[in-house]
């Protein structure tokens, strides 16, 4: 499926259904003024933070973060991944797709179950040819593999021939199904097994249906190495990640997810007692891949092959995971090494303990990683060095962490940290004030923040002379921090909208300087600046042109606003 088809029919079936119902059947809600509360199905918890709006049709836990609309929470409360999300909602809600599968471009789509039914047959004739084959059985027990998981992964294979699947299970198929199969190609004597003398690897779905296959070739000479399964109605291999229907049952209470390259690092992992490892599809990590793993895990190790196309693949994951919430590792092993060969090599607890010692967070694995590229012992080779990791240092958004790389980095150069400070024009001294930031534009969110965490601020803003023309919404936020003394987000979601609970609930873990406090008063300025800017350009988009009067006297406040004389009430 096209992605701007898929999101569109994603948007209408969240329209059709009700966030309330959805979130209902496993969460037992309570109206509380804007919005329902309850304990959230993410994390445990004995006080509610887990919030629905019925207004924006979605959810947010404010203890573990997690948030979105009816899909997502199906996606999250059950393990599924995007597309069959949408089926269960759809199925569910009896919400009839097919007149939105019928708008894409092409032949209408035929009912997805054909094709689940057809790989099905397939998986299994696969399977029986691997026990019928001695060759095919020995490359895999050769392997290391034992019995139980040749069958728990359900592995087989594709007889060397051009038609044995087709004869099988092909030759009756309509001609529009088996084109879009994936499993058979159209020469020009006909169809013919695109899978030939091949070890078949099926891909299986989270709800347990075979979706594609992955082939390796037993030939150490045989080009190309892997085939895999083209995209079909079924399958798009960048949605997709093997090994994560059962990873995702062996994460541990830690959620954490090992990415590997390929299917026998998987499976070799699995069957010497690790079974929380996925690979990418034969192709490049992909942003949805990444979005995939960030429902499932709470931290990921990236375990690539020791050699250059190992790490120029880490290097690339590493781009793409950028901004996502889970914590991101990654272990190098050495060269010409994959997860497959070192836990033959060491076993299970040597391999986790390489793991314990090697795993690197990944900004410190690449500055490292960067520094591999230079001779520090140079004068040339250190600046070189600062130029290159300059943009890695700047996409770390917390001061502390900030600092705590610097440091590092001006320990390993034998450099004054506040030196390197400067030089590296990455962070400031005070990242959060005037000098960092531009003071007028975060205004708002400065002066909420001080608010949400120094409730007492909110007396002597009721109290100044300007306070009346404080936008209501904000008066709200005042007036609720007089009455109760302290942002309580169970009080709070009674009071509130999730839009502004989200917003409140983000201020309150913003960090702030320790000047901020002093300069509270030009943040209210400010506010009411940007507040009064924003009445006059509605009075100015009026077409009768009849609000002159009140554009001159609002700009005339603002003038006395902002005049340098302060503390005035």
């Amino acid at each position: 499926m096209a992605k701007k088809y898929v999101d569109d029919i994603a948007r209408i079936l969240c329209e059709h259904v009700d966030i309330i119902d959805v979130v209902g059947q496993r969460v037992a809600l309570k109206k509380t003024g804007k919005n329902h509360k309850g304990l959230c199905p993410f994390h445990a918890e004995k006080t509610p933070s887990f919030i629905v709006s019925e207004e924006r049709q979605s959810y947010r836990c404010f203890g573990c973060g997690a948030g979105g609309n009816s899909l997502n929470f199906v996606m999250e409360s059950e393990n599924l991944d995007f597309l069959t999300a949408i089926e269960t909602l759809a199925e569910r809600y009896h919400f009839d797709l097919n007149p939105y599968k019928n708008k894409q471009s092409g032949p209408v789509r035929r009912d997805l179950k054909t094709f689940y039914e057809l790989n099905r047959k397939a998986a299994l004739r696969y399977y029986a040819n691997l026990k019928e084959n001695n060759d095919a059985r020995e490359y895999l027990l050769g392997r290391g593999l034992s019995e139980k998981t040749l069958v728990h992964y359900g592995l087989g294979y594709a007889k060397d021939g051009w038609h044995h699947l087709y004869d099988e299970i092909g030759k009756e198929l309509p001609e529009d199904i088996r084109k879009e199969s994936g499993l058979f190609g159209e020469g020009a004597r006909g169809p013919y097994d695109r899978f030939r003398d091949r070890i078949i690897f099926p891909i299986i779905d989270l709800r347990r249906r075979v979706i594609g296959f992955g082939a390796r070739t037993m030939d150490p000479e045989g080009i190309p190495k892997y085939l895999n399964s083209s995209d079909t109605p079924v399958f798009n291999k960048s949605f997709h990640l093997y090994g994560l229907n059962q990873a995702k049952d062996f994460r541990g209470t830690d959620k954490i997810i090992l990415l590997v390259e390929g299917y026998m690092d998987v499976i070799s992992l699995y069957d010497k007692g690790i079974g929380n490892a996925v690979a990418s599809l034969g192709t490049a990590f992909t942003q949805e891949q990444a979005k995939l793993l960030e429902r499932y895990c709470s931290e990921l190790i990236i375990l690539y092959d020791g050699d250059t196309a190992g790490i120029d693949a880490t290097k690339r994951a590493l781009e793409i995971l950028d901004g996502f919430a889970m914590l991101v590792r990654v272990v190098t092993l050495p060269q010409s090494m994959d997860p497959d060969d070192y836990i033959k090599a060491h076993g299970k607890e040597g391999f986790l303990q390489f793991i314990e010692e090697n795993a690197l967070e990944s900004i410190e694995y690449r500055l490292r990683e960067r520094e591999a590229h230079h001779d520090l012992k140079t004068i040339h080779g250190k600046k070189a060095y600062l130029e290159d990791i300059g943009v890695i240092l700047g996409k770390i958004d917390k001061y502390s962490q900030q600092d705590l790389y610097l440091r590092y980095v001006s320990n390993r150069l034998n450099i004054d940290p506040e030196e390197l400070r400067k030089d590296l024009e990455v962070v400031k001294k005070e990242p959060l004030r005037q000098s960092a930031r531009n003071t007028f534009d975060e205004a708002p969110g400065i002066l909420m923040a001080l608010l949400v965490q120094k409730p007492s601020l909110a007396q002597k803003i009721n109290s100044h002379r300007w306070y009346s023309l404080l936008e209501e919404s904000w008066k709200e936020v005042v007036e609720f921090l007089l009455k109760e003394e302290q942002f309580v987000l169970e009080k709070a979601a009674d009071c509130f909208s999730l839009d502004q609970l989200t917003y409140m609930e983000k201020c309150k873990n913003m960090e702030l300087s320790d000047t901020d406090s002093k300069h509270w008063e030009d943040f209210f300025r400010y506010l009411l600046a940007k507040q009064l800017d924003s009445r006059v350009r509605n009075l100015q988009n009026d077409p009768e042109g009849s609000a002159l009067e009140e554009i001159m006297l609002l700009q005339k406040m603002r003038i006395e606003i902002m005049a340098k004389e302060r503390g005035g009430r």
